[in-house]
């Protein structure tokens, strides 16, 4: 856990790269401007992403190695880097310009989860929730926390979803473009904590202060 102070943002088969290539892609991300050449960059995880063919998600730590560490997160590919800052812009301009492949259930579901995750609110991300570990127990029912089920005949899906410090029984539209579109949401608990807690910044994300 020293390279890499918190788990992955989505689940999946991911691949720590080698140091060379962790070197070259770091490189890369400076021609990008992605990083700034003064920056120190880390290990770096990658995860193929089933919805964009030609992409990676790459996970890189930033700064010296201990709970202080930063995650951010990009997408590479044929055309460069797309930094995940958040803003829904940057998945909305990528899917413009390669729309993503929705063709099954398996690459819905990874695309609500990655597009929940690296769209912030005010509070930071709208999670996925798929399993009650990934929360503090407390005042709610852990088996209420479902993973995403589809509605045959809405076509929505639904699922839990922690947003700042509530969780909420939401269903998603997932548009043939990409547009995901949350159709209805219902508070199912208050003062819910993930474990452990993070701070994002932007694209940052890192260890709230009192989980480190």
């Amino acid at each position: 856990m020293d390279d890499f102070p918190i788990a992955p943002p989505l689940e999946g088969e991911w691949v720590t790269l080698d140091d060379e290539t962790s070197a070259l892609l770091g490189e890369r991300l400076r021609d990008f401007e992605a990083v700034a050449r003064s920056e120190t960059i880390g290990p770096v995880r990658v995860l193929p992403c089933p919805c964009y063919p030609e992409y990676v998600l790459c996970d890189v730590a930033l700064g010296k190695p201990g709970p202080d560490r930063a995650m951010m997160c990009f997408l590479y590919g044929r055309d460069g880097v797309w930094r995940l800052n958040g803003n829904s812009e940057v998945i909305h301009m990528l899917n413009a310009k390669h729309a993503p492949d929705l063709s099954t259930a398996e690459q819905q579901v990874f695309y609500l989860k990655f597009f929940c995750f690296f769209v912030h609110g005010a509070e930071g991300p709208f999670e996925i929730v798929s399993d009650s570990a990934a929360l503090v127990p407390g005042d709610f029912d852990a088996g209420a926390v479902q993973p995403p089920e589809k509605n045959e005949e809405t076509g929505y899906w639904s699922t839990s979803v922690l947003y700042g410090r509530s969780l909420f029984r939401a269903e998603f539209e997932i548009e043939e473009g990409g547009q995901v579109r949350m159709e209805s949401d219902n508070v199912t608990a208050e003062d819910v904590a993930r474990r452990p807690e993070l701070v994002f910044e932007g694209a940052l994300r890192r260890l709230r202060q009192e989980d480190k």
